[in-house]
């Protein structure tokens, strides 16, 4: 045991080796930032309907204890308020992180990469969600993986974890919430978390006193804001999610109503979307090897195809027809994401100073944008 504790000790001082676990930490915490997120999408339509109808009936005792004659009508109000009620709930995490980016772009140039993950960690530990996790995780690999097709390979494999954790979440939470409850989701999820701080503690030492290692001094965030080519990224990342991002909050209500879906029903819809995901991801990459200068392009094709994908879901009548555009969605997203991420460390590259923290609080901006719509 002792001497493989030492050659593990060995292991984790090597760049190459300690790069990957780097990786490993970052993708856990992008799983369980998106899967926090997303567990409640089968959860909360019923759950909140739950509250509603007590709510009501309380008050219906109070005021009529008599009468029956407005249920009818209380029962519209109530799916009308529903829908109110979810999308304000769902758009609740997106706010805030757009009003903590700027400060949390500016935050990570200052002290590093390391100790804003931990923060984003704790954060998601205690609640469900962080602007910290994501925008620092993402830095994180932008400034380890320095040569363009490493730094392509290793943001798409963070971009199929924030896939797999947004995808996976709804049949997790909708199977577990049927069969189990609406509290072990998030404790299962809490503990994952509580495991990968612990191991960012134990390999990264971000409370060594170490930060800031010959880092420089990053880009204002006002400054890339306006910077012409970090914008029109930043607006295709916005653009590209607003689709899913009306969907998620909405689908599960949608397919209760029009098709009569169980909780795991609903939950399932997301899941056969990983694989052209993970595809699109992998087609990307590779694509990106070999023709770097047509990034531009993989990105326009996706949103193509989120856009024909889109128009097709109203007509979807079945739970069979609904997964095509859905996968059609999910797949053009990852033509976008997998293409123009890695852009924006190319152009702080080329025109401004080797410093992530900011830019990628740009790219959390853009998709909280489309959130928060």
């Amino acid at each position: 045991m002792g001497q493989r504790t030492k050659q593990l000790g060995t292991a984790m001082k090597d760049p190459h080796q300690q790069r990957r676990i780097i990786l490993v930490i970052v993708c856990v915490a992008l799983l369980l930032d998106n899967m926090l997120y997303m567990v409640i999408v089968p959860i909360i339509p019923d759950y909140l309907a739950e509250l509603e109808s007590e709510q009501s009936e309380h008050v219906h005792v109070v005021m009529h204890p008599n009468s029956s004659a407005n249920s009818t009508s209380q029962d519209k109000s109530i799916k009308d308020n529903l829908d109110v009620q979810i999308g304000v709930l769902f758009a609740s995490k997106a706010i805030l992180q757009l009003l903590v980016n700027p400060l949390s772009g500016t935050f990570i140039d200052r002290v590093g990469y390391d100790i804003p993950l931990l923060i984003g960690l704790t954060v998601m530990f205690v609640v469900s969600a962080s602007a910290f996790a994501d925008t620092s995780g993402i830095a994180m690999i932008a400034d380890k993986y320095t040569e363009e097709s490493e730094r392509s390979t290793a943001l798409g494999i963070a971009l199929a974890f924030i896939s797999f954790g947004s995808l996976v979440a709804p049949p997790f939470g909708g199977i577990l919430y049927e069969f189990v409850g609406k509290k072990v989701p998030f404790i299962v999820l809490a503990c994952i978390c509580l495991a990968d701080g612990f191991l960012l503690l134990t390999v990264i030492k971000p409370l060594s006193g170490r930060t800031r290692e010959n880092m420089p001094v990053g880009t204002p965030i006002y400054r890339l804001m306006i910077d012409p080519y970090i914008a029109v990224v930043a607006g295709a990342l916005t653009v590209c999610n607003i689709p899913l991002a009306f969907l998620e909050p909405t689908i599960a209500n949608w397919m209760e109503t029009t098709m009569h879906s169980s909780q795991w029903e609903m939950g399932l819809t997301w899941l056969p979307a990983f694989f052209p995901h993970v595809l699109g991801v992998y087609i990307t990459v590779k694509l990106a090897a070999k023709h770097p200068h047509l990034q531009w392009f993989y990105g326009a094709l996706g949103m193509v195809i989120i856009g024909a994908s889109s128009c097709t879901v109203p007509a979807c009548k079945t739970f069979g027809q609904l997964i095509a555009p859905l996968c059609g969605i999910c797949f053009g997203i990852a033509l976008v994401d997998t293409a123009l991420l890695p852009t924006l460390a190319f152009l702080v590259d080329v025109r401004h100073v080797s410093v992530y923290g900011s830019v990628y609080a740009i790219a959390d901006i853009s998709y909280s944008v489309a959130y928060a719509m």
